[in-house]
């Protein structure tokens, strides 16, 4: 793709992790002075653009070995067990993802929660036998590859959802626990092996979907699938019972994912229509920029430092540059490529 400052493009993943071809007609309209190319047939935006900040935060991309920084993707397919590799965090259209860049992860969650730390090269997932798994060297991605170590979530947690605190090597690990939610929140996390006992737990009033935290101001947001985000905070000496702050009120279907770009204080949250953008979102003056509408739209995820959001779906991926410009009336052709049935994107993970 050339000379875009606002534009998304949908990729594909199948049976085996083929990025399959998307090509089509460039979109029509702009919002503000950003002209909109879409690598999607019938791709469309009207309505505002609100641009936001475009500071970065820290060294999110890591670094090899060799100090060369790290610019992995990783994607969680829950339909077949897998999670794909590809050496670039903006995959072009047409790209391919060989055997050797997939990693079949036994018992995969429905959820498929991924986590990368990239400065110790591990990822990390969760697997139906109530495990966390660690794999080392991700970068390398061996397609057989076994778990370096697990960490025994306690009973009778569901795991659903995975935060990782890079900085403080911190990891938060929320799920199901009867009909309540509980955060477990490990410490080291790096190091944490066999049935470790967490540092904390967060007990929840209500079930827990989804996750993401706002390491800087102290905030974690949820989803409890049937209800919009609830917002907790004083999160890092919180412990025990916990109950929210408030709560955004969002019109939609089920919530199904969550996720932050904290530098410009932008919430994401997605339901079978497409992506809820929420402006000023550690404030009382949270507000609903608008809806991105994408059939399905299932996984989201933020890449604060590049302003690039993702999204997954049962259809397709979709890559969004200068997310912070989105606002409401993008739309988005669910059905422009199709993928074999069984394909479920559920996750994002990358420096």
């Amino acid at each position: 793709m050339k000379g875009w400052t606002h534009g998304f493009r949908m990729l594909a993943l199948g049976l085996g992790l083929a990025l399959l071809a998307s090509c089509g007609g460039g979109g029509g309209g702009a919002t503000g002075d950003a002209a909109v190319e879409a690598v999607v047939s019938g791709a469309s935006t009207t309505g505002d653009s609100s641009t936001g900040e475009s500071t970065t935060t820290g060294n999110s991309q890591g670094s090899t070995g060799d100090g060369a920084p790290r610019h992995q993707l990783f994607v969680s397919d829950s339909g077949h067990g897998v999670v794909a590799m590809f050496d670039t965090l903006d995959p072009t259209a047409g790209s391919t993802v060989s055997t050797e860049n997939t990693l079949t992860v036994p018992g995969l969650v429905f959820d498929g929660p991924l986590a990368y730390d990239s400065g110790r090269d591990l990822l990390y997932t969760i697997s139906n036998d109530r495990n966390v798994f660690v794999y080392a060297n991700a970068g390398a991605m061996d397609a057989g590859a076994a778990p370096a170590r697990t960490i025994a979530l306690p009973q009778p947690l569901f795991g659903r959802a995975l935060y990782l605190d890079k900085a403080h090597d911190v990891l938060y690990v929320g799920g199901e626990w009867g009909s309540t939610g509980k955060v477990f929140v490990y410490a080291n996390a790096s190091a944490a092996s066999g049935a470790v006992a967490p540092t904390r737990s967060l007990d929840l009033p209500q079930g827990l979907g989804a996750m993401t935290i706002d390491v800087e101001r102290s905030i974690m947001y949820t989803l409890n699938l049937s209800r919009g985000p609830h917002v907790f905070t004083g999160l890092a000496a919180a412990s025990g019972a916990i109950v929210p702050s408030r709560e955004v009120t969002l019109m939609g279907g089920t919530f199904r994912s969550i996720a932050i770009d904290a530098a410009r204080d932008r919430l994401y949250v997605t339901d079978s229509a497409g992506v809820h953008i929420i402006g000023s979102a550690s404030t009382d003056a949270a507000r609903l920029v608008g809806v991105v509408a994408i059939p399905g739209a299932y996984a989201v995820a933020v890449d604060a430092a590049n302003d690039r959001l993702y999204v997954g779906s049962d259809e397709a991926a979709y890559i969004f540059n200068q997310a912070s410009s989105l606002a409401g009336g993008t739309t988005a052709a669910g059905t422009a490529v199709a993928v074999p049935n069984g394909t479920f994107l559920r996750a994002f993970a990358f420096p």
